[in-house]
């Protein structure tokens, strides 16, 4: 009767059908925050200091000393879309590395370790900008073409959310004329990569992709099956029910 999702996203749980079967759906939001948050401060490291391709060069026999330099996170700006439980973490996170901090959510608040902001002034002030909310129809291009006209030259755009949040096109094009300084991505529209612009940008220097990894760890497995089974003995053992997604 239960339909338990570990991890946040519900992208690819036919929720409708499964309350016209008449089963309860659930997931384990949070479960995976910290290890994403972590991932993510990781792919700006390696977008500021050009990481991967340097290293692939080193391996490649170059020594490429003069070709590596990158840029500090101190003192940069952050733009967090998206301040649910992984957005806040990763503002945690960025705060330590004395970077200042801007967020947007339509629904929520932020705390204390960011400035809120509209969606328009994060992108036209943002060094970084992180995608980090649920796919929606909302959300679904949500990095579009039309936001290179405002976003902020040399900005570097992380998306470890869902792949359609950020247009593959938008991405190419921002590349190409020299807006957008480089992309870190978790995740794809397709995966692995299917159309011709998703293997486009695998073969630009300035992107650095991982196969949806940003929320593997041993400790977030373990904490998503921690919350999976307190939700099965509280639904099956006690009349204390906790909140479905479909309730």
């Amino acid at each position: 009767s239960l339909v338990i999702r570990l991890g946040a996203g519900l992208d690819n749980v036919d929720v409708a059908t499964a309350e016209k079967l008449g089963l309860k759906v659930f997931n384990t939001p949070g479960s995976s925050a910290t290890s994403v948050a972590e991932h993510i401060i990781g792919l700006m490291l390696a977008l500021a200091r050009n990481i991967p391709a340097c290293s692939h060069r080193v391996k490649s026999g170059v020594w490429p000393k003069a070709e590596c330099v990158g840029v500090e996170l101190c003192g940069k700006t952050l733009g967090i879309v998206g301040y649910g439980c992984t957005g806040s973490e990763l503002a945690k996170h960025a705060r330590a590395l004395d970077m200042k901090v801007i967020a947007y959510d339509k629904y929520k608040r932020v705390d204390s370790n960011a400035e809120g902001t509209s969606y328009e002034k994060l992108l036209a002030t943002s060094d970084f900008i992180s995608y980090n909310v649920p796919l929606t129809q909302e959300t679904k291009d949500m990095f579009n073409v039309e936001n290179l006209a405002i976003l902020k030259r040399g900005a570097r755009i992380i998306n470890a959310s869902r792949g359609e949040v950020v247009s593959v096109e938008a991405l190419l094009k921002g590349l190409h004329d020299g807006i957008v300084a480089g992309a870190a991505l978790d995740v794809l529209p397709h995966e692995p990569p299917l159309t011709d612009s998703e293997k486009a940008l695998l073969l630009d220097p300035r992107v650095i992709v991982t196969p949806h990894v940003a929320g593997s760890t041993e400790e977030a497995e373990t904490r998503a099956v921690a919350m999976a089974c307190d939700i099965i003995k509280r639904e099956l053992l006690t009349r204390d029910e906790p909140k479905t997604l479909n309730s």
